[in-house]
């Protein structure tokens, strides 16, 4: 996968595309372009872009990952991510990380692999430690579920983790499930 440019936010659970919505238009942004979801893609995304159209806030609402989250993009990233933050819960890159590293039940760490997936688009050694560290949860289904965060994003890095997993993982349908998300990127490449 390529660099993602721009800024990611994953927003907080309670926060509505009203909410959202609401500050796009308290911010002066024009709404650009709708997305819907059809049988190729399943999210719906919106495009906002500044007064000047020199840059792009994207509201994205995606059952793939459970999130909805914005990407930023640019020349005043930093401006409109302080006006961002300071009107709308988001959460950190240090609190994905800790989210994942303190969640207990299944569901909760699912969540928490998927956001952290959704919220680190480029390579971050933190999160891919987060990967490492449930790729050797004895459940196979937390397993799989690590394995599908990975393939969100499919840094190269996380590439070398699935061809691991699809190799030497206890239970046969895990090793599976990372050789046909391989096999996906091998046939994606020809």
């Amino acid at each position: 996968m390529s660099q993602v440019n721009g800024e990611i936010l994953v927003l907080e659970e309670d926060i509505s595309y009203d909410d959202f919505t609401t500050l796009a238009q308290g911010q002066g942004w024009i709404k650009y372009k709708s997305y819907f979801p059809d049988e190729n893609n399943k999210r719906f995304e919106e495009v906002w872009t500044t007064q000047d159209k020199a840059n792009a806030i994207h509201y994205i609402d995606d059952p793939i990952s459970g999130t909805c989250f914005l990407w930023v993009r640019g020349s005043k990233i930093s401006e409109l991510l302080f006006e961002i933050v300071r009107r709308l819960p988001v959460y950190e890159p240090e609190e994905l990380i800790e989210m994942a590293s303190e969640a207990n039940e299944h569901d909760e760490v699912v969540d928490a692999l998927f956001r952290i997936a959704v919220g680190f688009p480029n390579f971050d050694l933190k999160a891919f430690h987060v990967f490492e560290t449930y790729l050797r949860h004895p459940s196979p289904l937390l397993r799989e579920a690590t394995v599908q965060a990975i393939a969100y994003r499919l840094w190269p890095e996380g590439i070398k983790l699935l061809e691991k997993v699809a190799q030497e993982d206890l239970d046969k349908s895990v090793q599976q499930f990372a050789q046909s998300i391989l096999n996906d990127t091998q046939q994606r490449k020809v």
